[in-house]
Protein backbone atom coordinates (compact mmCIF):
# COMPACT_ATOMS: atom_id res chain seq x y z
CA UNK A 1 0.00 0.00 0.00
CA UNK A 2 2.81 2.40 0.90
CA UNK A 3 4.53 1.75 -2.41
CA UNK A 4 1.37 2.52 -4.36
CA UNK A 5 0.76 5.72 -2.41
CA UNK A 6 4.39 6.79 -2.91
CA UNK A 7 4.13 6.20 -6.66
CA UNK A 8 0.88 8.16 -6.78
CA UNK A 9 2.47 11.04 -4.88
CA UNK A 10 5.50 11.01 -7.20
CA UNK A 11 3.19 11.05 -10.22
CA UNK A 12 1.33 14.02 -8.77
CA UNK A 13 4.56 15.96 -8.29
CA UNK A 14 5.83 15.19 -11.79
CA UNK A 15 2.47 16.01 -13.37
CA UNK A 16 2.18 19.24 -11.38
CA UNK A 17 5.65 20.38 -12.44
CA UNK A 18 4.59 20.09 -16.08
CA UNK A 19 2.48 23.26 -15.90
CA UNK A 20 5.05 25.80 -14.60
CA UNK A 21 7.95 24.28 -16.54
CA UNK A 22 6.13 24.34 -19.87
CA UNK A 23 4.93 27.87 -19.10
CA UNK A 24 8.52 29.03 -18.49
CA UNK A 25 9.73 27.43 -21.73
CA UNK A 26 6.99 29.04 -23.79
CA UNK A 27 7.37 32.41 -22.05
CA UNK A 28 11.10 32.31 -22.88
CA UNK A 29 10.16 32.49 -26.57
CA UNK A 30 10.12 28.86 -27.63
CA UNK A 31 7.69 27.68 -30.29
CA UNK A 32 5.17 25.69 -28.21
CA UNK A 33 4.64 22.93 -30.76
CA UNK A 34 8.31 22.38 -31.52
CA UNK A 35 9.05 22.43 -27.79
CA UNK A 36 6.64 19.55 -27.39
CA UNK A 37 8.18 17.66 -30.31
CA UNK A 38 11.59 17.96 -28.64
CA UNK A 39 10.12 16.91 -25.29
CA UNK A 40 8.36 13.84 -26.70
CA UNK A 41 11.39 12.93 -28.81
CA UNK A 42 13.70 12.92 -25.79
CA UNK A 43 11.14 10.90 -23.82
CA UNK A 44 10.96 8.35 -26.67
CA UNK A 45 14.75 7.94 -26.69
CA UNK A 46 14.94 7.60 -22.90
CA UNK A 47 12.14 5.03 -22.79
CA UNK A 48 13.75 3.05 -25.64
CA UNK A 49 17.03 2.87 -23.69
CA UNK A 50 15.17 1.75 -20.55
CA UNK A 51 13.16 -0.85 -22.48
CA UNK A 52 16.27 -2.23 -24.19
CA UNK A 53 18.18 -2.33 -20.93
CA UNK A 54 15.48 -4.11 -18.95
CA UNK A 55 14.62 -6.52 -21.73
CA UNK A 56 11.26 -8.19 -22.11
CA UNK A 57 9.20 -9.15 -25.15
CA UNK A 58 8.57 -6.59 -27.81
CA UNK A 59 4.99 -5.94 -28.95
CA UNK A 60 3.85 -6.87 -32.43
CA UNK A 61 3.27 -4.26 -35.11
CA UNK A 62 -0.45 -3.97 -34.39
CA UNK A 63 0.10 -3.49 -30.66
CA UNK A 64 2.87 -0.97 -31.30
CA UNK A 65 0.62 1.02 -33.63
CA UNK A 66 -2.22 0.97 -31.10
CA UNK A 67 0.17 2.19 -28.43
CA UNK A 68 1.38 4.95 -30.74
CA UNK A 69 -2.21 5.99 -31.47
CA UNK A 70 -3.05 6.09 -27.76
CA UNK A 71 0.09 8.16 -27.15
CA UNK A 72 -0.92 10.62 -29.86
CA UNK A 73 -4.28 11.10 -28.12
CA UNK A 74 -3.24 10.92 -24.48
CA UNK A 75 0.20 12.55 -24.52
CA UNK A 76 -0.07 14.67 -27.65
CA UNK A 77 -3.70 15.59 -27.13
CA UNK A 78 -2.99 16.68 -23.57
CA UNK A 79 0.23 18.61 -24.07
CA UNK A 80 -0.05 20.26 -27.48
CA UNK A 81 -3.06 22.41 -26.42
CA UNK A 82 -1.35 23.00 -23.07
CA UNK A 83 1.87 24.30 -24.61
CA UNK A 84 -0.04 26.52 -27.03
CA UNK A 85 -2.47 27.89 -24.45
CA UNK A 86 0.24 28.82 -21.99
CA UNK A 87 1.28 31.64 -24.31
CA UNK A 88 -1.80 33.48 -23.11
CA UNK A 89 -2.57 32.18 -19.60
CA UNK A 90 -0.75 30.96 -16.53
CA UNK A 91 0.23 27.41 -15.67
CA UNK A 92 -2.03 27.70 -12.64
CA UNK A 93 -5.04 28.41 -14.83
CA UNK A 94 -4.13 25.43 -17.01
CA UNK A 95 -3.87 23.13 -14.00
CA UNK A 96 -7.34 24.19 -12.85
CA UNK A 97 -8.93 23.29 -16.18
CA UNK A 98 -7.01 20.03 -16.49
CA UNK A 99 -8.19 19.05 -13.02
CA UNK A 100 -11.63 18.59 -14.59
CA UNK A 101 -10.47 15.63 -16.70
CA UNK A 102 -11.66 12.97 -14.18
CA UNK A 103 -15.19 14.33 -14.59
CA UNK A 104 -14.80 13.90 -18.35
CA UNK A 105 -13.62 10.31 -17.83
CA UNK A 106 -16.66 9.62 -15.67
CA UNK A 107 -18.98 11.00 -18.35
CA UNK A 108 -17.34 8.84 -21.00
CA UNK A 109 -17.67 5.79 -18.76
CA UNK A 110 -21.38 6.48 -18.38
CA UNK A 111 -21.73 6.57 -22.16
CA UNK A 112 -19.64 3.43 -22.68
CA UNK A 113 -21.15 1.32 -19.92
CA UNK A 114 -24.57 2.97 -20.01
CA UNK A 115 -25.21 1.92 -16.41
CA UNK A 116 -21.86 2.44 -14.69
CA UNK A 117 -22.30 1.87 -10.96
CA UNK A 118 -21.43 4.84 -8.76
CA UNK A 119 -20.93 4.18 -5.06
CA UNK A 120 -21.65 6.87 -2.48
CA UNK A 121 -17.97 7.40 -1.71
CA UNK A 122 -17.21 7.82 -5.41
CA UNK A 123 -20.01 10.33 -5.83
CA UNK A 124 -18.78 12.24 -2.79
CA UNK A 125 -15.22 12.28 -4.10
CA UNK A 126 -16.34 13.51 -7.53
CA UNK A 127 -18.50 16.23 -5.98
CA UNK A 128 -15.65 17.32 -3.68
CA UNK A 129 -13.25 17.48 -6.60
CA UNK A 130 -15.63 19.57 -8.71
CA UNK A 131 -16.26 21.90 -5.77
CA UNK A 132 -12.52 22.34 -5.22
CA UNK A 133 -11.88 23.10 -8.88
CA UNK A 134 -14.77 25.59 -8.87
CA UNK A 135 -13.34 27.43 -5.87
CA UNK A 136 -9.90 27.58 -7.50
CA UNK A 137 -11.39 28.81 -10.78
CA UNK A 138 -13.34 31.58 -9.05
CA UNK A 139 -10.26 32.68 -7.14
CA UNK A 140 -8.08 32.65 -10.22
CA UNK A 141 -10.69 34.47 -12.24
CA UNK A 142 -10.58 37.34 -9.79
CA UNK A 143 -6.96 37.95 -10.76
CA UNK A 144 -7.45 37.61 -14.51
CA UNK A 145 -5.72 34.24 -14.70
CA UNK A 146 -8.49 32.66 -16.75
CA UNK A 147 -9.58 35.70 -18.76
CA UNK A 148 -8.44 34.50 -22.19
CA UNK A 149 -11.16 32.38 -23.85
CA UNK A 150 -8.79 30.96 -26.52
CA UNK A 151 -6.40 29.67 -23.89
CA UNK A 152 -9.29 28.21 -21.91
CA UNK A 153 -10.61 26.50 -25.04
CA UNK A 154 -7.16 24.97 -25.64
CA UNK A 155 -6.93 23.77 -22.05
CA UNK A 156 -10.45 22.38 -22.28
CA UNK A 157 -9.47 20.43 -25.39
CA UNK A 158 -6.44 19.02 -23.59
CA UNK A 159 -8.48 18.05 -20.54
CA UNK A 160 -11.04 16.35 -22.81
CA UNK A 161 -8.31 14.36 -24.56
CA UNK A 162 -7.00 13.33 -21.16
CA UNK A 163 -10.38 12.23 -19.88
CA UNK A 164 -11.41 10.39 -23.05
CA UNK A 165 -7.93 8.92 -23.61
CA UNK A 166 -7.75 7.51 -20.10
CA UNK A 167 -10.95 5.52 -20.67
CA UNK A 168 -10.02 4.33 -24.16
CA UNK A 169 -6.54 3.22 -23.16
CA UNK A 170 -7.98 1.34 -20.20
CA UNK A 171 -10.48 -0.49 -22.40
CA UNK A 172 -8.36 -1.01 -25.51
CA UNK A 173 -4.99 -1.63 -23.91
CA UNK A 174 -2.81 -3.33 -26.56
CA UNK A 175 -1.58 -6.83 -25.85
CA UNK A 176 1.93 -6.84 -24.44
CA UNK A 177 1.80 -3.16 -23.45
CA UNK A 178 4.89 -2.56 -21.33
CA UNK A 179 8.03 -0.47 -21.55
CA UNK A 180 8.20 -0.91 -25.33
CA UNK A 181 4.53 0.04 -25.49
CA UNK A 182 5.29 3.19 -23.50
CA UNK A 183 8.11 3.92 -25.92
CA UNK A 184 5.60 3.62 -28.77
CA UNK A 185 3.24 5.99 -26.96
CA UNK A 186 5.89 8.70 -26.75
CA UNK A 187 6.85 8.08 -30.37
CA UNK A 188 3.22 8.47 -31.45
CA UNK A 189 2.98 11.71 -29.47
CA UNK A 190 6.18 13.00 -31.08
CA UNK A 191 4.83 12.22 -34.56
CA UNK A 192 1.54 13.94 -33.75
CA UNK A 193 3.44 16.99 -32.53
CA UNK A 194 5.61 16.97 -35.65
CA UNK A 195 2.53 16.95 -37.87
CA UNK A 196 0.90 19.82 -35.95
CA UNK A 197 4.12 21.85 -35.82
CA UNK A 198 4.70 21.37 -39.55
CA UNK A 199 1.15 22.32 -40.51
CA UNK A 200 0.78 25.29 -38.18
CA UNK A 201 4.37 26.54 -38.10
CA UNK A 202 4.93 29.21 -35.44
CA UNK A 203 1.51 29.61 -33.81
CA UNK A 204 2.17 32.76 -31.79
CA UNK A 205 -1.01 34.77 -31.92
CA UNK A 206 -2.57 37.32 -29.66
CA UNK A 207 -6.26 36.49 -29.56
Amino acid sequence: MLAEVSLLAALGVIWGITFPVSRLAVAAGGNPFWLFVADAGVATAVMAVIAAGLGGPRPGLRSALLSAASGALLIGGINLPLFWGEQFATGGAASIVYACSPAVSFGVLLLVRHHAPLRAVQAAGLALGIAGVSVLALGAGGHGAISNPWAMAAFGLGATCQGVGAVLVGRLKPHGEDRWGQTSQFAGAAVAGLVVATLLGCPRRRP
